[in-house]
């Protein structure tokens, strides 16, 4: 049984998060040449579907399956975000 409350708890958490993620995103204005990468490379159905935020609770359960930390997934997807808009 606590392991279904904590499923449904962290679905929760992960739900919130994700949705301050996007609208941290979204609102930052230093995000603009991301945003139109993410728009240009996933379309902007992909941001405005919010198809973005279940994939931050997809990439937190990755990230956690397999042992990495938050910090260092932040820096590969940095490189990476880096590595586009070159």
């Amino acid at each position: 049984m606590y392991q279904i409350v904590e499923e449904v708890d962290t679905l929760t958490i992960l739900n919130r998060i994700s949705k301050e993620v996007f609208n941290e995103f979204v609102n930052d204005s230093n995000n603009s040449e991301r945003f139109k990468v993410v728009a240009e490379v996933l379309g902007v159905d992909y941001l405005s579907s919010k198809k973005i935020m279940e994939d931050v609770k997809a990439l937190y359960k990755d990230i956690k399956t397999k042992g990495d930390s938050i910090e260092e997934a932040k820096i590969s997807q940095e490189t990476t975000l880096k590595g586009l808009m070159n």
